[in-house]
């Protein structure tokens, strides 16, 4: 099968081993993911910002948190097929490029609905940040290495804490000449732009490759990373096992849906069951991120962002034990589940204490938990099919938590402006964990499939 092939590249890169080629790969990955917390954080900086310029209402900060994941919705499903089929290198170099040309529209917005245009197109470029990524590292990680994985989520929230501070000098500086809202977009424009550059020369995944029947650029790109390692062993030269067989393979991955086989019997409980986690977890965290700033409304702006910067911060030393955590007893499952009610509770607390000492420790336990849940969420999903239908997984999996992140912001907005509207909605987002804290107690754990070593036998 065409997971064979993949596990051909996994082999090789098992025995080149950890090196200088990884790393870069994973600081890479690790920009795209602040990049995605970026672009989140500045809908609810938009938001609060455009209600003191042109007095906009939570319902219309809701719509604009709704048009950037319907943008999430269409490119996570569309990236997550181009990335199977034309290659993971090739849809993040140019999901990239729309995203920045996407950024330049936000700069010369000029009424409302300007922005929820510009907004939709960021989230259709922007969600290739969150869905390629992560399998990109995957495919050149050795397999002793695969708990790293969970590391890069520390973009995530250094990205958001970067973005807090951002937000404070902005509001220090106040130029009188731009609005505030301008010059975050001129400055998420201008990183967008740097990314984009970074990404020019990243190689495509060897296992893309060899999936693909392209074993020469494998080849090359497997040497490469050797090189760069500083492996001066001789050179790969992949050799196929039965040519014949490998052939009527490859052509039946051609041909075969890739949609018909995440449903096929062997993999739809895990399918469904991933699709409610990811659109019941995506439905809360999306609201609370943008509307942090709307529930913080107590503080003065910049007390409210050193919160928040306070918020995201929680989340470093959360991530950095995830990949004990994940490898423990707990494993991918456990981890993931402790953490959803974990969240569950501090989100429904936050919702009726007023103590500022006690909502900084209750949401700076619901952002660090909440990030330590995702990394294991993003594992075990990625870990749970083969190579040539993974990225194709993955971008259904966003596209439904889009679902939930599209129609949450709205309804959060809505619900908002009732009488008690703030409590009301917490206590719904945050039983929404709840919900996919019960469906992954039926996941399938991963971690002791993927310890297990990787046996293929090469004839010369």
């Amino acid at each position: 099968m065409a997971e064979t092939l993949a596990h051909l590249a996994t082999h090789y890169l098992d025995k080149i081993g950890w090196g200088k080629y990884q790393s870069y790969v994973f600081k890479q990955c690790f920009l795209s993911y602040m990049n995605f917390q970026y672009l989140t954080m500045s809908i609810g900086y938009y938001g609060s910002d455009l209600e003191k310029e042109w007095g906009i209402s939570n319902k219309e900060k809701g719509l604009m948190g709704t048009m950037f994941q319907l943008g999430c919705f269409m490119g996570s499903y569309l990236l997550g097929i181009s990335s199977d089929h034309k290659g993971r290198s090739y849809t993040l170099k140019r999901s990239s490029l729309f995203l920045m040309i996407s950024c330049f529209i936000v700069i010369f917005s000029t009424n409302y609905i300007t922005i929820l245009t510009a907004l939709f197109l960021i989230g259709i470029g922007g969600i290739g940040e969150m869905v390629v990524p992560l399998v990109i590292f995957k495919e050149f990680c050795p397999t002793q290495k695969l708990n790293k994985m969970t590391r890069l989520n520390l973009g995530f929230p250094i990205g958001g804490v970067i973005f807090c501070l951002l937000a404070i000098w902005i509001e220090f500086i106040d130029t009188p000449n731009i609005h505030n809202w301008k010059f975050m977009s001129i400055i998420l424009f201008f990183h967008c732009l740097v990314t984009w550059i970074l990404k020019i020369d990243m190689d495509e995944s060897p296992g893309y490759l060899i999936v693909h029947r392209h074993t020469s650029k494998a080849e090359e790109i497997l040497n490469k990373v050797k090189r760069i390692n500083g492996n001066t062993d001789e050179l790969i030269q992949i050799n196929l096992q039965n040519e014949e067989e490998v052939s009527v393979n490859v052509a039946d991955h051609k041909t075969q849906s890739r949609i018909k086989k995440i449903f096929s019997k062997e993999y739809i409980k895990t399918t469904l069951l991933l699709l409610v986690i990811y659109f019941a977890m995506l439905f809360g965290t999306f609201s609370i991120v943008l509307f942090m700033p709307t529930y913080l409304k107590q503080f003065s702006i910049i007390p409210r962002w050193i919160i928040i910067a306070i918020q995201n911060m929680a989340g470093i030393p959360c991530l950095y034990v995830a990949p004990f955590c994940v490898n423990s007893k707990l494993g991918r499952k456990y981890t993931m589940i402790i953490g959803q009610i974990i969240s569950c509770v501090t989100i429904i607390f936050f919702a009726f204490i007023t103590e500022t000492i006690l909502i900084i420790i209750a949401t700076s336990i619901m952002f660090g938990i909440g990030f330590l849940t995702y990394a294991a969420l993003f594992l075990i999903a990625a870990e749970s099919y083969p190579t040539e239908v993974r990225n194709t997984a993955q971008g259904l999996f966003f596209a439904a938590s889009r679902v939930g992140s599209v129609s949450a912001p709205f309804i959060g907005g809505v619900i908002l402006d009732w009488k008690n509207g703030q409590e009301i909605s917490l206590v719904l987002f945050g039983l929404f964990f709840l919900v996919s804290a019960a469906c992954s107690l039926y996941l399938k754990e991963t971690r002791k499939e993927n310890e297990k070593e990787v046996l293929i036998v090469i004839e010369e």
